[in-house]
C-alpha cells in the first residue's frame, strides 16, 4: 500500500487522478474508495473533486501484483 499527502487551498475547480499498476490497484482519497484499475496496460482517470478538502488530503493506493516478479504503480494528480 502506498500513501501520499497533498495539500491544497480551496476553492479548486477540478481534481483528476490518473493511475495504473501492475497488476491491479484501488485508489482511496481521504479514506473513500474512488477508483479501480484491473489492467496494467491501460490507465484509469477519476474525477475526485468532491472528495477534496481544504488543507491536507490523503491519496492511498492498494496495489496487488498477481505474479512473482517486478511490479509498479504510476499516478498523476
Amino acid at each position: 500500500q502506498v500513501t501520499g499527502v497533498q495539500t491544497c487551498a480551496l476553492p479548486i475547480s477540478r481534481v483528476m487522478v490518473g493511475f495504473t499498476a501492475d497488476d491491479k490497484v484501488t485508489l482511496y482519497v481521504n479514506g473513500t474508495e474512488c477508483g479501480y484499475n484491473g489492467s496494467w496496460s491501460t490507465g484509469t482517470l477519476v474525477d475526485v473533486t468532491d472528495k477534496i478538502v481544504a488543507g491536507d488530503n490523503v491519496l492511498a493506493y492498494d496495489a496487488i501484483n498477481d505474479t512473482n516478479g517486478y511490479a509498479g504503480l504510476l499516478s498523476k494528480v
